[in-house]
């Protein structure tokens, strides 16, 4: 929902509306790729609407937004605060994480969408062997042959690898070797 700019909230309506625009967010963007491709590894978009705010609302005329997705089964990884939960487990649990989360990883990149990292945003389904990914109010396009490169240097975004602090910078190859897995 569009709110007021600050200072401005106890303007008149009429005042707050002059300042009335129009919105698309990346999350209903992704959604609709997503629907669109019948994705197996996000969660499923059951509805969404795109509206304006009537006059009673903060910025009448403004945009508003409502959107509802399937609730995925599965073990929540993490927070902000990182993978607690994914690092709780059995490294052999860890490792089929690991490995389902390559997958999904990359069919959610040839849908032309390259999330931004975070652990609070994957779920895990033990039963099905499926890491959900879901949150996407940030991610930017990827097409072509960069859709479909794999980088494990990633694991790390997502709280999946935990490297050694010694000599990890930003010209950091990707090699895991004496990091935890």
């Amino acid at each position: 929902m569009q709110i007021p700019y600050i200072g401005t909230e106890y303007d008149s309506p009429s005042s707050r509306a002059t300042r009335a625009t129009t919105f698309s967010p990346a999350e209903v963007v992704a959604f609709k790729i997503f629907s669109q491709k019948r994705s197996k590894v996000t969660p499923q978009l059951l509805g969404y609407k795109e509206d304006k705010q009537d006059s009673k609302g903060h910025v009448p005329e403004g945009f508003i937004i409502y959107l509802a997705w399937q609730i995925v089964p599965g073990l929540l990884l993490g927070d902000y605060s990182g993978a607690k939960a994914f690092w709780n487990l059995e490294a052999g649990e860890r490792e089929e994480i690991r490995a389902a989360f390559n997958d999904s990883f990359l069919k959610i990149r040839q849908m032309g969408i390259s999330p931004f990292p975070g652990p609070k945003k994957l779920v895990w389904d033990a039963e099905k062997k499926v890491v959900y990914f879901f949150g996407f109010r940030d991610w930017t396009p990827v097409s072509g042959e960069q859709a479909k490169a794999w980088d494990s240097r990633w694991l790390c975004g997502w709280d999946l690898v935990k490297l050694p602090r010694d000599g990890v910078g930003l010209d950091w190859d990707g090699n895991t070797e004496g990091g935890k897995l």
